[in-house]
């Protein structure tokens, strides 16, 4: 099977499965977002369902996870067992290496925070945005590290889809004696939130977060955003980021140095 994907992307992906010892079986703990995700790249669907192949635990996880394309996959799990280009176990190590960082998040929180690209300079933020009368909406999979800079703010929501991620953060918040903080099950597509009730939004660039509907909802629900791209081959698609008033910046990353790439709303910070 021909890999196309970046050289420094799959040794990545490899150290990730590596560190936390995983497997094609752990796509069984994702959220059902990020299951369908794996339906969604183009990529991946000539690969699923080879690599479903005698795995009907994960088939139904999948089918579970997005009933709209149950029928395609069901039929394409069984055209695969006829012959496929690659063998099973090629496209189940191909599919681990392509969501190792979705796998680790959701299969060790605590080993997954410490990644070095996570501890971009929050100083910057806090610039713009004095913590003590600034209400934060944080969403994607660096939240767990920058709730730790919120701890004196005037209000801190979490948005996270999957209940072992809240649970999670919920016992760090305590932790870390968490003032003014509220966990919001659910997606970045449908926030609970009245219109411009935080000062900014605060969201990594995952997958499901850099969609016209999901940046949408954080531009009606904040007053400022901040995407930023920590995950190594995250980004943002230029249109996309013009489309919902943001524009490029860059924040730097410590201790390791450089910096990461990140995305403002136009909107200015309230004076």
């Amino acid at each position: 099977m021909k890999n196309r994907v970046p050289a420094q992307t799959v040794a990545l992906a490899r150290a990730l499965i590596r560190l936390g010892s995983l497997t094609f079986d752990d796509f069984l703990l994702l959220d059902a977002g990020t299951a369908r995700a794996a339906l969604d790249r183009p990529a991946m669907r000539t690969l699923l369902p080879v690599a479903l192949v005698d795995r009907p635990h994960l088939l139904g996880h999948f089918m579970r996870s997005s009933p709209g394309q149950s029928g395609w996959l069901a039929d394409a799990v069984i055209a695969a067992r006829g012959g496929a280009p690659a063998s099973p176990d090629e496209a189940r190590r191909a599919l681990t290496e392509s969501f190792a960082c979705e796998l680790l998040r959701e299969k060790s929180p605590p080993l997954y925070e410490t990644l070095p690209w996570h501890d971009w300079d929050f100083g910057e933020v806090a610039r713009r945005f004095p913590p003590w009368r600034t209400r934060f909406l944080l969403a994607g999979d660096s939240s767990s590290v920058t709730m730790a800079h919120c701890r004196r703010t005037a209000g801190v929501f979490i948005v996270e889809p999957l209940a072992s991620i809240r649970d999670y953060l919920a016992r760090k918040a305590a932790l870390l004696g968490l003032r003014r903080f509220e966990l919001i099950a659910g997606g970045a597509q449908a926030i609970p939130l009245p219109d411009r009730s935080v000062e900014l939004a605060i969201a990594t660039a995952d997958p499901g977060l850099v969609t016209d509907a999901s940046l949408a909802e954080l531009g009606r629900v904040a007053q400022s955003s901040l995407v930023v791209c920590a995950r190594p081959g995250s980004g943002l698609d230029a249109r996309l980021a013009r489309r919902h008033s943001l524009t490029p910046g860059s924040l730097s990353v410590a201790p390791a140095g450089g910096t990461v790439r990140c995305w403002w709303a136009a909107t200015a910070p309230r004076p």
